[in-house]
């Protein structure tokens, strides 16, 4: 059984700002006002595992990579970055869940 799922890659749901205008698409005519909207995954829960597995090794391999360095300046970019990691596992494990 297939469950739609909407995915942000950002935390932070962003307005319409994060659209951008085209002209075309793929060969298509302007549709929608022109915008290249989010999409919309439709992935089965053995997708989702695989995904929130690989999102949990990058989290915790960009954890290490921070843990490793020395400058603050550029420790705080990589932590960032292991933390959304770690957002995006819990968000492929809660659709994982609601499909229960």
């Amino acid at each position: 059984m297939r469950r739609a799922m909407v995915l942000f890659l950002n935390s932070p749901v962003r307005a319409p700002s994060s659209t951008v205008r085209v002209q075309r698409l793929n060969g298509r005519l302007e549709r929608d006002g022109g915008r290249i909207r989010r999409m919309l995954l439709d992935l089965s829960d053995p997708e989702l595992s695989t995904a929130a597995t690989a999102c949990r090794a990058m989290a915790y391999q960009e954890a290490e990579r921070a843990k490793k360095m020395e400058n603050p300046g550029m420790r705080a970019p990589i932590a960032n970055a292991a933390k959304r990691y770690a957002q995006l596992v819990e968000k492929f494990e809660g659709a994982r869940g609601r499909g229960r």
